[in-house]
């Protein structure tokens, strides 16, 4: 018996080491790609405090700051920890951290499941298919995508300290794996299906749900209530998200209803499937009907939806006796993905291949163990299946390679998304901000135009368009830009301190004021709404109400050097009065 339990954990290393030396083979060449323009200025590039690294001031930054409409304090931690050890000049660093996170990843998943089953071969090709299969490119090449890998970590450590317990039941051992539970949704708090997932594990492969139903109800209701801490933790991140949303009067999201968000599920899980079967085409953003002007999804798409997750869920139970892996699978895909439907209002709402990072394990385990069900009653054709097993691994790594390269940077990036979409406002918009940056207006205002023009209410491009013409002189037309912007999203504060300026600069001062004012109004939080409200007051001679608005803003944020370039000018400009 000892022979056998060490023999497989020397397979379990040498399977291991063998999947590491895979994954590094494939993301390498990250160390050589720089930021993109999608979030990496917000998250590390354009992020004054996280370029600053640790300190307790940026540390109680990340546990209070809404930067990127997202409370997760342990992702900026971590972006703050890579600044520490290799700056922040560089995006390859930090996407070798992704790297590594994935590797961390692949290889609890992998002891995980040897653990649970005992199996050594399915275990190895489920971890195999996580590893590199093409969907897990984005969260692994993209600085941004962190909390991704981050969070899964955790995610997968609270699970096998969990299956731990439950074999040796212990206070440590309950308390560790909360607490593990507790830092993922700290990375990322989109993780609440995580108790639902524990009831899985009960039902397969541990069988204490067979145990707890013959117990009785008695029995069933101590398994639930030992999920309730974790429930509480979902809840509390759940709510903690809903509050960012609200606390930031996040542009983003969309204004579609419950009853069209609940029907368009089955189409989000649909297209993760396909994606899955067949990872072609992958990019940064999937344009959605009502992120072009079109109308919502037909009834024919909606029902060929609910009916195709109809038949897989039915094909899964009916096989729930024979090979309980298949329902489990399933289900595990469902309910990790379930938060990435995006029924409740949380943002951008379109399909990103990142949101499969964590669901993609199900799916994963249903190939694998179906496969070794496969080798084990086939007398003949066994090497036919590992030849199958090995081209498919092999050919998902090249994919996967040949992805990473779409990453190195924005232009590569938001090239591939416009050869491989259609009517994509998101990445026309994203390479007209990434033209702006470099001072390639031209191209910036083509860029823009051509997203107005597949989207005429695209707010973010009106605002963007108009910023380059308020630059360019022709106030005018940036004002009527800026009021189309505000039209969509009325709560949009930059759009509203753009508007303040191009208003001001075309003479009507007192509109600019009041639209800085309610700049203000609106985010009272917002650094820059204090800034441009103090500027206003200082062209207008209020020295003491632009000190207050210029003060207001380092409050908010001690790095915003133009705030404090205008203080030290006030300040400069009241002692020069008082000589």
């Amino acid at each position: 018996m000892a022979t056998g339990r060490t023999r497989l954990i020397l397979q379990t290393l040498i399977a291991g080491l063998a999947l590491a030396v895979a994954i590094v083979c494939v993301y390498l060449p990250v160390r050589e790609h720089a930021f993109v323009e999608f979030d990496d200025p917000l998250y590390v590039r354009d992020n004054a405090v996280v370029q600053r690294g640790l300190s307790a001031e940026s540390v109680g930054w990340a546990f209070y700051s809404d930067e990127a409409f997202l409370w997760h304090p342990l992702t900026w931690l971590s972006l703050m920890l890579d600044v520490e050890l290799h700056g922040a000049d560089q995006a390859g660093p930090f996407a070798l951290t992704n790297v590594a996170l994935h590797v961390a990843n692949t290889l609890v998943l992998l002891v995980l499941l040897v653990s649970l089953t005992g199996r050594l071969g399915p275990s190895v090709f489920a971890a195999a298919l996580f590893a590199l299969h093409p969907l897990r490119v984005e969260p692994v090449a993209w600085v941004s995508g962190r909390k991704e890998g981050l969070a899964a970590l955790f995610a997968l450590l609270s699970i096998w300290a969990y299956a731990s317990w439950t074999r040796r039941p212990t206070p440590m051992r309950w308390v560790g794996a909360l607490a593990l539970y507790g830092l993922s949704l700290l990375a990322k708090p989109a993780h609440f299906a995580l108790p639902f997932l524990l009831i899985l594990l009960d039902a397969w492969p541990l069988g204490r749900l067979r145990t707890a139903v013959d117990a009785g109800a008695r029995g069933v209701g101590r398994l639930l209530i030992e999920k309730l801490p974790w429930l509480v933790l979902a809840l509390a991140a759940a709510l903690a998200s809903a509050l960012m949303i609200v606390r930031t009067q996040n542009p983003w999201v969309e204004d579609l209803s419950l009853a069209k968000r609940v029907l368009a599920a089955p189409i989000a899980i649909a297209f993760y499937l396909c994606k899955t079967v067949w990872p072609e085409g992958l990019t940064i953003v999937y344009p959605q009907p009502h992120q072009m002007g079109l109308p919502f999804y037909g009834p024919v798409e909606i029902a060929a939806a609910w009916a195709l997750v109809a038949a897989l869920s039915a094909g899964a139970w009916w096989l729930r006796r024979s090979h309980p892996s298949v329902l489990w699978g399933w289900l595990w895909f469902l309910l990790a993905i379930a938060p990435a439907l995006q029924i409740l209002p949380s943002g951008l709402r379109v399909p990103h291949d990142r949101y499969t990072y964590l669901p993609s394990i199900g799916l994963g385990v249903v190939v694998a163990f179906a496969a070794a069900d496969l080798w084990e009653r086939a007398r003949r054709g066994r090497a036919l299946l590992i030849g199958a097993a090995v081209a498919l691994l092999a050919a998902l790594g090249m994919i996967s390679a040949r992805q990473v390269g779409h990453w190195r940077n924005s232009e590569a990036l938001f090239d591939r998304a416009l050869a491989v979409t259609s009517r994509n406002v998101i990445a026309h918009f994203s390479r007209g901000v990434m033209y702006g940056r470099t001072g390639e207006d031209e191209k910036a205002m083509l860029e823009l135009r051509a997203a107005l023009a597949i989207h005429p209410r695209h707010a973010d491009s009106h605002n963007s368009l108009a910023y380059l013409l308020y630059r360019r002189g022709e106030l005018d037309e940036a004002v009527r830009h800026l009021r189309e912007a505000l039209a969509v999203h009325p709560d949009y504060v930059r759009a509203m301190t753009n508007l303040g300026n191009a208003l001001e600069a075309r003479g009507d001062a007192e509109e600019a004021l009041e639209w800085h004012r309610r700049a203000v109004a609106t985010a009272p939080d917002s650094a820059d709404a204090h800034y441009w409200l103090g500027l206003a007051f200082e062209r207008r001679g209020a020295a003491a109400e632009a000190v207050a608005e210029q003060r207001r803003a380092l409050a908010l944020s001690p790095d915003h050097a133009w705030a404090r370039r205008a203080l030290e000018r006030l300040d400069r400009a009241g002692e020069g009065a008082t000589r």
